[in-house]
C-alpha cells in the first residue's frame, strides 16, 4: 500500500487497503496513512468517510480485545483532518473533529491549533473561537 501511495498511485493503494480489510484489521497506522493520501490527493470525501468510521469505532469498543479489531483516531488524525479542514474552508466540519477531538480527550494545544482558531475566527465562527478558548482556559488553568 504504502509502495503505491509513495508512487503517487491513489486509487491501487486505497484498492490495497480496502482489499486488506478483508483479511485483517487495518492498524492506527495504516489508517493515517490512507487518510493522509486521501486529503494530499484531493479525496476530502473519502477521508471525511474514514474518518468519521475511526470516530464511531470509538463508541463501540467494550473491552481489551476490541482494540485489537477497531481503530480510533488519535491525535494525528485529528491534526490531520483539522489541517484538512483549515485548508478546504470546511469550517463546519472543521467545527465537528475539533469537538470530537475534545470529546476523544485530546485537549487545545496552543502551539497546533492557535492558527486554525484564528483562521476559523476569520471565516466568522466566533462562538467556535470563544468555545475554544473557554476550553483552553479550563484545562490550562
Amino acid at each position: 500500500m504504502q509502495a503505491s501511495l509513495d508512487a503517487g498511485n491513489i486509487q491501487d493503494g486505497a484498492y490495497i487497503f480496502e482489499k486488506m480489510k478483508e483479511i485483517c484489521a487495518p492498524n492506527l497506522v495504516t489508517c493515517n496513512i490512507i487518510l493522509k493520501a486521501y486529503l494530499e490527493h484531493g479525496m476530502f470525501q473519502e477521508a471525511k468517510v474514514l474518518f468519521e468510521q475511526m470516530s464511531e469505532n470509538a463508541n463501540r469498543l467494550r473491552g481489551n480485545t476490541d482494540y485489537k479489531m477497531l481503530v480510533v483516531p488519535d491525535t494525528y488524525s485529528f491534526n490531520t483532518m483539522l489541517d484538512a479542514c483549515v485548508a478546504e474552508k470546511r469550517w463546519d466540519y472543521f467545527d465537528h473533529v475539533y469537538q470530537r477531538m475534545l470529546y476523544h480527550g485530546y485537549h487545545f494545544n496552543p502551539k497546533r491549533h492557535l492558527r486554525m482558531i484564528l483562521e476559523a475566527s476569520k471565516a466568522g465562527k466566533v462562538t467556535f473561537l470563544s468555545y475554544s478558548f473557554c476550553t483552553y482556559s479550563f484545562v490550562y488553568e
